[in-house]
């Protein structure tokens, strides 16, 4: 775990593209070990071509635009964002939940604060990560892939704030809204509420981190952004209304407090 937290300061403290691949590879080597063998090889191939990609890609980005799309194509790649996201569903596959939301949490950072530093280019990746990842939420069949593909709106959301400078702000609720996710995992009603707050369901704190980063978002995204969200939620609603249906006694006072949670979101379409 410290050699991931290493590997973060030294991407962050740096502004050699060299040091930078090497702070990469330090986070990656020390997240292996934690990768169950039916899929460590996979996560380690796909990141190492993604590291090298983005080095090449840096190294050599004002000689070339091609070389800049290698570097962005790099980021996305480490990232596991869609569309280059095929790997990220063969390494959560045999693993426990902690490292699969570690996987959607702190190892997204470093290709996060190398994406700060890029321009301000990303409207194909915030569209297709927020509406595709809301649409295969509702085809979601079990809640791991439920909250991956939902975590691809939620990454929508956060490269939006790119150009306002509270990208940091969304990924640390984010990472904070994970923590809980997996505190609760599976073990009560508190893992139900933790996934409403990840949906964004009002009065959640998820809801209004929306509500506030909405205000510095630019007008272009906003469409996009909230249909993903949309998706979303429908996605867990529908699941959590099957959830208390088969552990509530009292189901349908369970959909009258749902209806409650949501009058809010109602009211601001």
């Amino acid at each position: 775990m410290m050699g991931m937290v290493l590997g973060t300061l030294m991407v962050i403290s740096t502004s050699s593209w060299v040091v930078l691949w090497m702070g990469m590879e330090v986070n990656l080597m020390s997240f292996i070990p934690f990768l169950k063998k039916q899929n460590a090889m996979t996560y380690f191939i796909i990141q190492s071509v993604g590291s090298l990609m983005i080095l090449f890609g840096g190294v050599y980005q004002f000689m070339s635009s091609m070389m800049f799309f290698l570097l962005l194509l790099g980021i996305i790649t480490k990232m596991g964002l869609m569309p280059l996201h095929f790997w990220v569903p063969l390494v959560m596959k045999f693993n426990p939940p902690q490292i699969f939301l570690l996987l959607l949490s702190w190892q997204k950072l470093n290709p996060l604060i190398l994406l700060s530093f890029l321009p301000n280019s990303m409207f194909i990746i915030i569209f297709i990560n927020s509406l595709l990842g809301g649409f295969f939420s509702l085809l979601s069949s079990s809640i791991p892939t439920l909250i991956m593909f939902s975590g691809f709106v939620h990454w929508s959301w956060i490269l939006s704030l790119i150009s306002s400078n509270l990208h940091m702000m969304y990924f640390s609720v984010y990472m904070i809204i994970i923590f809980f996710l997996y505190i609760y995992y599976y073990k009560s009603y508190l893992f139900m509420m933790s996934l409403l707050n990840f949906a964004g369901v009002p009065p959640m704190p998820g809801f209004f981190l929306k509500l506030f980063s909405m205000m510095f978002i630019s007008k272009n995204y906003i469409f996009f952004l909230l249909m993903g969200s949309v998706l979303m939620l429908t996605a867990y609603i529908r699941s959590m209304m099957i959830f208390f249906k088969e552990k509530s006694h009292n189901y349908n006072g369970i959909l009258f407090m749902l209806f409650f949670m949501l009058l809010p979101s109602l009211m601001l379409a």
